[in-house]
């Protein structure tokens, strides 16, 4: 009786173990934070962006890896947030927002938009004199 009571109480431990394991490996993410975040050549080649307050954000290669996700330079990536270390992020590309070109184009745009503001201004302000 004693025997067959202690078998099963170790079969019992084991499946709490293994359930523990499985559960808390294969959990669901919680509510994780985003960014939208624009992508940039760091100082060594590897691949970096910055958030608003400034921190550092390196993408985490092994799910990239996995993922077949592949973040190139000016692409703006809608991100979850993995690992919050003290001087930096380190992030998962979720999906694409921008390309590169649509990004060269929109900044092109808006390069126009301020040299004709400002040639109007510096006009105005010479026949004002």
């Amino acid at each position: 009786m004693i025997l067959i009571l202690l078998i099963l109480s170790v079969t019992f431990n084991a499946y709490c173990v293994y359930w523990y394991i499985t559960y808390f490996k294969h959990k669901p993410m919680e509510k994780q934070e985003e960014l939208t975040l624009t992508f940039i050549k760091g100082r060594d080649g590897k691949t970096i962006a910055k958030t608003d307050e400034g921190k550092i954000c390196l993408l985490d290669i092994p799910y990239c890896k996995a993922s077949h996700t592949y973040v190139h330079e000016f692409e703006d990536w809608r991100c979850a947030v993995k690992e919050v270390k003290d001087n930096c992020l380190i992030v998962q590309p979720i999906t694409l927002v921008t390309t590169s070109e649509e990004n060269h184009e929109l900044m092109g745009v808006k390069l126009d938009d301020l040299k004709s503001k400002f040639t109007s201004e510096k006009e105005e302000g010479r026949t004002k004199r």
